[in-house]
């Protein structure tokens, strides 16, 4: 499989690639981590990124799949939320300078739903302000990668 195209696959496409073993959890974490890396200095998605919780994800995930012990289309796929999504141990800002340092103690219902369903959190993506409308002028306004202006 070209590793280019992992960006571009659905996830139903990227579930079909991790079942058929063309390419594991961790090479497509590896690989999106290593474009966000290079790619969001630009565009500025991510308000925060957990690159190490994400390759131990993979690597957990990856493990389970080998053995036999699928959780299902998204286990080993890599996704992100918007940081309005609480996530404990990991700050949640939700767009608002008054919530830059706060962390949450537990997971908001659908990222828990998202790990039990063996997915792999790589981030938390930029948003609005309280995702009403507007940016904080004091955090990065995130870029359209298809047009960005």
């Amino acid at each position: 499989m070209n590793k280019e195209s992992i960006p571009f696959l659905t996830v139903t496409e990227l579930s079909e690639v991790i079942r058929e073993k063309e390419v594991s959890p961790v090479e497509i974490t590896e690989h999106i981590l290593d474009r966000i890396g290079e790619l969001d200095k630009r565009y500025k998605s991510y308000a925060t990124v957990l690159s190490d919780q994400a390759m131990d994800s993979a690597k957990k995930a990856e493990q389970e799949i080998a053995t036999g012990h699928s959780k299902g289309p998204l286990h080993g796929v890599p996704i992100a939320v918007k940081d309005l999504c609480f996530t404990a141990g990991v700050r949640t800002m939700g767009g608002c300078k008054v919530m830059s340092d706060f962390v949450p103690a537990f997971d908001a219902t659908v990222v828990s739903r998202l790990a039990n369903a063996g997915s792999i959190l790589v981030g938390k993506l930029n948003l609005t302000e309280g995702a009403m409308g507007g940016y904080n002028p004091d955090f990065d306004v995130p870029l359209n990668p298809w047009d960005v202006d």
